[in-house]
C-alpha cells in the first residue's frame, strides 16, 4: 500500500486533538489505496546550545534547512513513503537520502524555505506549496494594524498606562483620506485591498506579476516601487520573500516616503532594510511603523524599536487565528488527491 506520512512538528498538530483533525481531513487518502504514517517531529524545536534563535522554525526562514540533522528513529519512521506532508519540519538531502521512495514533498504553508529544492531536483520529485492558507487572518490583522496605527490607539491605551490622557498634539486623517501603497498583490494583497476599499481608501500597488485589469477591477491602480513609496500614507508590505526581494524596502525607498507615512509589516521582515528603517523612526523622516515580524525573534530586550515612541509592535501573530489546523491542512488537501489521482499539481513550486 502507497504511504504518506505527514510530519507533525513543534508549531503544528502538537495536541491530540489536533492530530484527529489532521487524520480526519485527510481520511480520503485509503479511498485513493494509500495508508497514512502521522510522525511527530519531537526534536524540530531543540536547537544547538548557543544557537541564537528562538526556535527552529525562526532559524529555518535565515539558513534555511541544510544545517539540520535528524534522529535515527525519525528517519525510519518515513522508510517507504511515497509522499511526505510536511509544516516547519527541515526537508534536507539527509532525510530524501533516507526516504528513497519519495516522490512527492507538500509543504503546509505559503513558502518552501524549509526544503532543499536542489536536493529535490535531483531526485525528481515533485514539491507544493500551500498558498494563502492563513491569508484570511494575516489580511484582518493587517487591517487592524493600519487602523490602529493611523489612530494611535497604542498611545492612548489607558489600560497599560495607567492614567486619562488625550494627545491631541496630532489629529490623524480619516481613513478615507489615505493612499494605501500595497507591496506584492498576491492573494493576501488582493484580500487586504478588498477589506480597505470598504473604508474607501485610494489604492495603489505595486507588484511585477499581477494582472492589472484585474487589479483595476478591485479599484487597485498598478502603479511602480517608487511611485508607490512616494505617494502612499501607508505602505503595506505583502510580496514573498526570496533572494530577489530581500531588502525589495531598501533604504532609497524608504527615503522616498513623505514625513507623514508610515510603514506596515505582516510579511517577512528582510522585505524591508531593517537597519535604513530603523534610522528613519530614529530621526522622524517618517510617521512609524506597525510591525510584526523582525529580524531577530523576540526582540532582544536591547532592541532599538523598544525605545521608540512611533512604532507598533507585535509578537508576530498575524496568522494565529481561526481554526489554525484546519485552515493549515485545507489547501494540501486538494494537493494531495491531485497527486494521488495522477493529475496536474495546481501548487508545484518546481516544475
Amino acid at each position: 500500500m502507497r504511504k504518506i506520512s505527514i510530519i507533525a512538528d513543534g508549531q503544528f498538530a502538537d495536541k491530540q486533538e489536533d492530530k484527529d483533525l489532521v487524520l480526519s481531513r485527510f481520511s480520503f487518502v485509503k479511498e485513493l489505496g494509500a495508508e497514512i504514517n502521522l510522525v511527530t517531529d519531537e526534536k524540530f524545536t531543540v536547537l544547538p546550545e548557543g544557537c541564537p534563535y528562538k526556535s527552529a522554525k525562526h532559524r529555518i526562514e535565515f539558513e534555511g534547512p541544510t544545517v539540520f540533522d535528524y534522529d535515527p528513529a525519525f528517519l525510519k519512521s518515513l522508510e517507504g513513503s511515497e509522499a511526505i506532508i510536511v509544516h516547519y519540519s527541515a526537508v534536507n538531502k539527509k532525510m530524501l537520502d533516507a526516504v528513497k521512495n519519495l516522490k512527492f514533498i507538500g509543504v503546509l504553508r505559503s513558502g518552501v524555505e524549509n526544503v532543499e529544492i536542489e536536493a529535490a531536483n535531483a531526485r525528481n520529485i515533485a514539491v507544493s506549496c500551500s498558498p494563502g492558507r492563513v491569508s484570511e487572518p494575516v489580511a484582518d490583522y493587517t487591517v487592524t494594524l493600519i487602523c490602529a496605527f493611523n489612530r494611535n490607539v497604542s498611545q492612548h491605551d489607558m489600560a497599560h498606562k495607567g492614567k486619562w490622557e488625550q494627545d491631541k498634539s496630532f489629529v490623524p486623517p480619516l481613513m478615507s483620506e489615505l493612499t494605501v501603497g500595497i507591496v506584492g498583490f498576491g492573494i493576501i494583497g488582493k484580500k487586504v485591498a478588498k477589506r480597505l476599499a470598504g473604508f474607501g481608501c485610494r489604492l495603489i500597488a505595486y507588484d511585477p506579476f499581477m494582472n492589472e485589469e484585474a487589479a483595476k477591477q478591485l479599484g487597485v491602480e498598478p502603479v511602480s516601487l517608487e511611485e508607490l513609496m512616494k505617494q502612499s500614507d501607508c505602505v503595506t508590505v505583502h510580496a514573498r520573500y526570496t533572494e530577489e526581494t530581500a531588502n525589495l524596502i531598501s533604504r532609497q525607498n524608504i527615503a522616498l516616503m513623505k514625513p507623514s507615512a508610515f510603514i506596515v509589516n505582516t510579511a517577512r521582515s528582510r522585505l524591508i532594510d531593517e537597519e535604513a528603517l530603523v534610522e528613519a523612526l530614529k530621526n522622524h523622516k517618517i510617521r512609524g511603523a506597525a510591525l510584526d515580524v523582525y529580524n531577530s525573534e523576540p526582540l532582544p530586550d536591547d532592541s532599538p524599536f523598544f525605545q521608540m515612541d512611533n512604532v507598533l509592535l507585535s509578537p508576530h501573530i498575524a496568522g494565529t487565528s481561526g481554526n489554525w489546523t484546519r485552515m493549515t491542512c485545507a489547501a494540501m488537501e486538494t494537493e494531495l488527491r491531485n497527486y494521488l489521482e495522477g493529475k496536474k499539481l495546481q501548487y508545484q513550486v518546481n516544475k
